[in-house]
């Protein structure tokens, strides 16, 4: 969500218009996250029963050639049919990998293709100078490359992650004279979104369709879709 200003922006650099459809706080996966207690977010459930219909209602309403996905809240532990699943477990990557290809086909079930984007781990900031080891989220990461080369005719990869961590974690505070997020490591800001979104769009661009009128839905940052159509 918090890179959907810049994406826009530079969307619109390239001819291509971005229409959102975001749910703060929810997952782009099925399951119900869980917090570092172990318990459900307040929110969780109502994520999981109502965020499959509404990415169906927006997909069937734009059409897109191209649906950008970019969740953190996935990497998360979480209740799957009452089940505690991680991720980082043999059987927990079982569970993931099913939620992923539930997510991918739903968000490809018009005729879209999906580009992923990696997430990064959090970058000192603000609010957390020293932010902890995450390691869901290379595990996560790991499970989304693996998807999207097994399923090569519809999912590709765009690695956000590499611009933001380019030798790895721990991610560094500044890139290229910026700190793009300043605040709490995690979120872009107002002023640092449009440097991410110029160097996403490009690539998102060059992983979709070859030819022909574009159209891009992202699920981007929490649930995020955005919608735009390009001329080329």
């Amino acid at each position: 969500m918090s890179l959907l200003p810049g994406l826009k922006a530079a969307a619109a650099e390239h001819g291509v218009a971005v229409f959102p459809a975001s749910v703060s706080g929810c997952s782009v996966i099925g399951g119900q996250p869980l917090s570092l207690a172990g318990t459900p977010f307040s929110f969780a459930d109502d994520c999981e029963k109502n965020i499959p219909t509404y990415q169906e209602r927006h997909l069937a309403a734009v059409r897109p050639d191209v649906v950008v996905w970019l969740s953190t809240w996935d990497r998360l532990d979480r209740l799957v049919n009452g089940r505690r699943e991680s991720p980082t477990t043999i059987e927990g990557r079982r569970a993931f990998t099913s939620l992923i290809d539930e997510a991918a086909t739903r968000l490809t079930s018009t005729g879209a293709r999906l580009i992923i984007l990696t997430m990064a781990p959090p970058a000192p900031s603000e609010l957390v100078p020293d932010p902890p080891e995450d390691k869901t989220i290379d595990h996560m990461n790991r499970l989304l490359r693996e998807y999207a080369r097994a399923h090569a005719d519809r999912v590709a990869v765009v690695d956000l992650a590499a611009t933001l961590c380019p030798n790895g974690p721990p991610c560094p505070e500044t890139i290229d004279g910026i700190r793009p997020r300043y605040r709490d490591g995690n979120h872009f800001e107002s002023d640092t979104a449009g440097w991410m979104g110029r160097k996403v769009m490009p690539q998102v661009m060059a992983a979709g369709p070859g030819s022909g009128t574009q159209t891009i839905a992202a699920p981007a940052a929490t649930t995020n879709a955005s919608v735009g159509n390009r001329r080329h």
